[in-house]
């Protein structure tokens, strides 16, 4: 997928003048970028539909740390969830500054 932008990217660098190479390079990134926002949706759908699950089967590790811990103190079941929306944030940082270098401004 990346490959053929790369490819248009660098036929149209070497061709500046060329209205239709600067098209064809320019659809290519509109659909790297339709592409990886859909995997993206997948992903987070994925994700939903997942703690769905466990929370209908009343399977709460999955909303604790790897060592399967139930928190019942409302402080360690704050803490928890702010460790897990910065490790959320953080994530969503690397595909936003990933999806800047690859895609730029569309």
């Amino acid at each position: 997928m990346l490959d053929d932008t790369h490819q248009k990217h660098i036929t149209w660098i070497k061709d500046k003048n060329s209205t239709t190479k600067k098209q064809l390079y320019q659809e290519a990134r509109q659909r790297d970028h339709r592409k990886l926002h859909q995997m993206k949706n997948k992903w987070w759908d994925d994700l939903a539909e997942e703690l769905e699950n466990a929370a209908d089967m009343k399977e709460y590790k999955c909303f604790s740390k790897e060592d399967a811990t139930l928190y019942t103190k409302q402080s360690d079941i704050l803490q928890r969830w702010a460790e897990h929306f910065n490790s959320m944030l953080s994530m969503l940082f690397k595909i936003s500054f990933v999806n800047w270098c690859l895609f730029g401004n569309l």
